[in-house]
């Protein structure tokens, strides 16, 4: 998504009498937010007492579940928009779901 389009450069020129010194600066447009990974994820509901539904508006990839204490519950990599999950086995508390470079936080309750 990222090109490079200058629409400006700046030059700066320092000299002290005896030595000449020239820096240049292009500026760049069409820096946005996708190109650091972040994307439209719904996930809901939140809390949930079992099923969970995951949607983005691009491929969700890989999907890793973990307890509060860390460890990892379960995993999944997909090449959909929309996935469910299934949390009614396990015990309540607060998960966190991983999605690329993202972290959402999950309530679990029964």
């Amino acid at each position: 998504m990222w090109s490079q389009d200058t629409i400006g450069s700046l030059q700066v020129v320092e000299s002290n009498g005896y030595c000449t010194d020239t820096s240049s600066l292009a500026i760049r447009t069409n820096i946005g937010l996708n190109e650091f990974g972040l994307r439209n994820i719904t996930l809901f509901p939140n809390p949930t007492q079992g099923k969970v539904f995951i949607s983005a508006d691009e491929p969700l990839g890989a999907i890793q579940v973990y307890a509060a204490t860390g460890s990892l519950v379960t995993s999944k990599n997909t090449n959909e928009t929309s996935v469910q999950f299934d949390f009614s086995n396990l015990s309540a508390g607060v998960y966190w779901i991983t999605i690329g470079t993202e972290r959402y936080r999950l309530v679990v309750m029964h």
